[in-house]
C-alpha cells in the first residue's frame, strides 16, 4: 500500500478495494469527505497550515471509523472511507456523524486555533458494483456541499441530477 506523505493514511487504495469488493459478500460502504473551509486556511495561514489541517483531518478520520475500514486521501482536501462488510446502514451514518464531530474540533497550528468543517456523502450496497457505489457517494457528498455544507448524507436516487449523471467530474483519477 502507498501512504500519503502528509496524513499517513492510505493513498490510492480505491482501485484495489473496488476491484476486490465482489469477492467479499455483504454490504460495502463508501464515504467521500470534502473539507469545508480548507482554501481559506491555505490562503490566510499558508500551505504549512493547510498541510497540518490535512494531517489532522486524516488522523481524525482514521480514529473515527473501525479498523477494518480503510481511510484514503484521494486528492487535495478530499478523503474516502471504504468499509467492507459494514454491519448496518445506521452504523455507517453514526460513524460518519462522529467523524464530522471530530473534524469540527478546533486544533492548534503555530499558536493559532484553526477549525474546519466537512461535507460527507456515503452510499451502501451489496458489493457487486463498487464503481457505482463510488458515484453514489460522490453525489451524496455534493448534495451536502451544495446545500448547507457541514453535514452527512446517505445517497438517495432523488439526489441524481443531470449534472451528476453526466460524469463531468472525474472520480478518483
Amino acid at each position: 500500500m502507498i501512504f500519503d506523505r502528509i496524513t499517513q493514511v492510505v493513498r490510492e487504495a480505491h482501485a484495489r478495494i473496488l476491484n476486490d469488493a465482489p469477492r467479499h459478500p455483504g454490504l460495502l460502504a463508501v464515504a467521500l469527505i470534502d473539507i469545508d473551509g480548507f482554501k481559506q486556511i491555505n490562503d490566510v495561514h499558508g500551505h504549512a497550515a493547510g498541510d497540518h489541517t490535512i494531517m489532522v483531518v486524516g488522523h481524525r478520520l482514521r480514529d473515527a471509523y473501525p479498523r477494518r475500514a480503510t481511510v484514503a486521501r484521494i486528492g487535495g482536501d478530499e478523503f474516502a472511507v471504504f468499509w467492507p462488510r459494514v454491519d448496518s446502514t445506521g452504523l455507517m451514518h453514526a460513524m460518519s456523524e462522529d467523524a464530522l464531530d471530530a473534524i469540527r474540533e478546533p486544533f492548534a497550528f503555530e499558536g493559532v486555533m484553526l477549525q474546519v468543517n466537512a461535507s460527507i456523502g456515503y452510499s451502501i450496497c451489496l458489493t457487486e458494483d463498487g464503481e457505482g457505489l463510488l458515484v453514489q457517494a460522490d453525489t451524496a457528498m455534493y448534495h451536502v456541499k451544495h446545500g448547507a455544507k457541514n453535514g452527512v448524507a446517505r445517497y438517495r436516487p432523488s439526489m441524481q441530477t443531470p449534472e451528476r449523471r453526466s460524469g463531468n467530474r472525474p472520480l478518483l483519477s
